[in-house]
């Protein structure tokens, strides 16, 4: 009778291994780590604000073998449901690119950062903020985690997730990996 008592407790203690940690947050995008059919102008559940000067690439990584490389196209979005007064955090890894081959890391006014747009049920934007920005003075090859965290407004329904290239005279590569969205 005791076996079967102690058997009871090791698969109790066995099953709560495998159960999250409380408080851990489910991360709400698809594809966060750019793991999923990697490749030239790909990076699935992402919406590109173009067709070109983007990938899933092995070259660098965060976390698992891809990340997400950027060396013109402005936006990679994806929209997810919210309601007035949801709270949302958004973090990312950003890396800018080491000189190797045809990269170079990020000159002039070129940045990189995580975009937060709030949008009513017509689409329209009522709100946006941003992140801090990996830019020229951005070590190259360092990974930096970049956390935006905003409340959403009033009439919103939507919130977009961007990640946002900038610049009118600066060139560069820079990485991203491991986003996150949560609530």
């Amino acid at each position: 009778m005791r076996t079967t008592g102690m058997l009871s407790v090791t698969l109790t203690f066995a099953m709560l291994a495998f159960l999250p940690a409380a408080g851990a947050a489910e991360n709400l995008l698809r594809n966060g780590g750019f793991e999923e059919e990697p490749g030239m102008c790909r990076a699935p559940g992402w919406t590109p604000d173009g067709i070109e000067g983007f990938g899933t690439f092995a070259d660098y990584a965060h976390s698992g073998r891809y990340s997400y490389k950027t060396w013109w196209q402005p936006a990679l979005w994806q929209d997810l449901k919210t309601k007035p007064g949801e709270k949302w955090t958004v973090t990312a890894w950003f890396m800018n690119a080491p000189e190797k081959g045809e990269d170079q890391p990020l000159t002039g006014d070129a940045i990189g950062r995580i975009r937060l747009e709030f949008k009513d049920r017509d689409n329209v934007t009522i709100q946006a903020v941003h992140s801090e920005t990996i830019d020229a003075s951005t070590k190259p090859g360092k990974w930096i985690k970049l956390t935006v965290t905003a409340v959403a407004p009033f009439g919103c329904t939507t919130l977009r997730v961007v990640i946002n290239r900038v610049q009118q005279e600066g060139s560069g590569v820079f990485y991203v990996d491991d986003v996150k969205a949560t609530h």
